[in-house]
């Protein structure tokens, strides 16, 4: 009987994929209600372009990064942001290729941000302190 291949080259094809994302850390946060949201820190395998605009001048400039974040939410909606010009005067801002979401580091806080078409404003809806306890040594959230 002949084997097939098929099961090997499905599987090397699903690890292949797990590759766009190099996973460098996990962290966790709190806000004080108790909701938690959980934040992968990594790398896309390739660089993405996005553009900034010079606070000097005015100037449009593209730049190239890898830098991306993995968020889950309290309400279990998984999301995924890519580095971005931050337009606050602090922390590093991440956003979905969609402008949707806006995610912000600052320190040991983060804060999440979703486009609100009313009120042409993105509207925070999480803010938490970081809280590595609240992750098992699998990162996923203690119960």
């Amino acid at each position: 009987m002949k084997r097939t291949r098929l099961p090997v080259l499905l599987a090397l094809a699903a690890l292949a994929g797990c590759t766009s994302f190099r996973l460098a850390q996990t962290d966790a946060f709190v806000d004080d209600d108790g909701n938690a949201i959980v934040v992968e820190y990594g790398a896309s395998a390739k660089p993405y372009t996005y553009q900034i605009k010079s606070p000097m001048n005015g100037n449009v400039l593209d730049c190239q990064d890898t830098k991306m974040v993995r968020v889950r939410l309290p309400s279990g909606e998984r999301i995924v942001c890519r580095l971005c010009q931050n337009d606050s005067p602090k922390g590093t801002m991440y956003m979905t290729d969609d402008r949707k979401w806006k995610y912000l580091t600052i320190g040991l806080m983060s804060r999440v941000y979703l486009w609100y078409p009313e009120a042409s404003d993105y509207l925070l809806v999480f803010e938490g302190q970081n809280k590595p306890s609240a992750l098992d040594e699998n990162g996923n959230l203690l119960k």
